[in-house]
C-alpha cells in the first residue's frame, strides 16, 4: 500500500527523498517539543531507520507521511511495534507546529486508525504521551482514545476497534447496507 485517501489529507509511504524532511520534521523544535524534545538524526541513522522501518519495513510497523492534497508533507502517522498475538500496536502521529490546528491530524488518525482496525487486522492501539504534553492528551480524548493508566513517564491512552467503529463508521452505500 502506498497511499491513503481522505478528502484533505494523504497519507502515503515515504520515498527515500523524503528522508531530508522527516529529519526536518523531527529535529524542529516547535513539532517535537511536548513529545521529547528535537531530534537530530545522521544521514546514516535516517537511512537506516528508513530501512526498517518502511523499505524493506517489517510486518509489525507502518510509517505514513500526511500530505495536503498537493502533495505537500505536513508530518507523519503509523502505528508501531505491532503484537499479532494481542493484535495491539502503538500508535504516533507529529504534525508540523507550524501547521497544528488546521483538522489535518483529526483526518490523519481517522483514516490510520480505519486501515489498522478494519484493513490491517488490529484490536487495540495505545499511545503512550509523555506527562508534561497536555496539548496531545486533551487531542487523544477529544478522538475517544480512553485514558486508561499512566507511569512515572506518560499518560497511556487506548483505543479499541469496537470503540472506533462506534465513533467512527463507515458511510452507508447509496443501498444503505455498505
Amino acid at each position: 500500500m502506498t497511499a491513503i485517501t481522505g478528502e484533505n489529507v494523504v497519507l502515503r509511504t515515504p520515498r527515500p527523498e523524503d528522508l531530508r524532511y522527516i529529519r526536518t520534521l523531527w529535529a524542529d523544535p516547535a513539532t517535537m517539543e511536548e513529545v521529547g524534545g528535537p531530534i537530530a538524526l545522521s544521514e546514516e541513522q535516517a537511512r537506516h531507520w528508513f530501512e526498517k522501518m518502511v523499505d524493506p519495513g517489517s510486518d509489525r510497523d507502518r510509517y505514513f507521511l500526511i500530505c495536503d492534497k498537493g502533495g505537500t508533507p505536513l508530518g507523519e502517522v503509523g502505528f508501531h511495534r505491532y503484537d499479532p498475538s494481542q493484535r495491539a500496536a502503538e500508535f504516533n502521529i507529529k504534525i508540523e507546529g507550524r501547521r497544528r490546528f488546521g483538522g489535518h491530524g483529526f483526518e490523519a488518525a481517522r483514516l490510520l486508525l480505519d486501515f489498522y482496525f478494519n484493513t490491517w487486522g488490529g484490536e487495540s492501539i495505545t499511545d503512550p504521551v509523555a506527562l508534561a504534553n497536555g496539548p496531545g492528551q486533551r487531542a487523544l480524548a477529544r478522538f475517544g482514545f480512553a485514558r486508561v493508566g499512566a507511569t512515572e513517564e506518560a499518560v497511556i491512552f487506548r483505543m479499541d476497534k469496537e470503540r472506533f467503529n462506534t465513533l467512527y463508521p463507515k458511510e452507508a452505500g447509496p443501498c444503505g447496507c455498505c
